[in-house]
């Protein structure tokens, strides 16, 4: 069985747009900074942590995420949705 990955923040600051295709929304991107409270398992590094975020759309109704901390060279991590 899988372990379970959790954690828990607020966005501080961020901006998102709209992808338009011949006129209509196929998908959005955003970025900003986060402050994680709690991370669990390979997410416990971002614990009380400040982190910047970036969201990328990676086709039908799926995005990709990456999440650089403060202070830290290189990703944290990266998640497809």
């Amino acid at each position: 069985m899988p372990k379970s990955r959790l954690s828990s923040g607020s966005v501080t600051e961020g901006t998102r747009s709209v992808i338009m295709k011949d006129g209509k929304p196929v998908g959005g991107e955003s970025s900003g900074k986060a402050l994680f409270e709690f991370g669990s398992d390979t997410l416990a590094a971002l614990s009380r942590k400040l982190a910047r975020f970036e969201t990328k759309p990676m086709g039908v109704g799926r995005f990709g995420i990456d999440v650089t901390t403060d202070g830290a060279a290189g990703t944290v991590g990266t998640s497809l949705q």
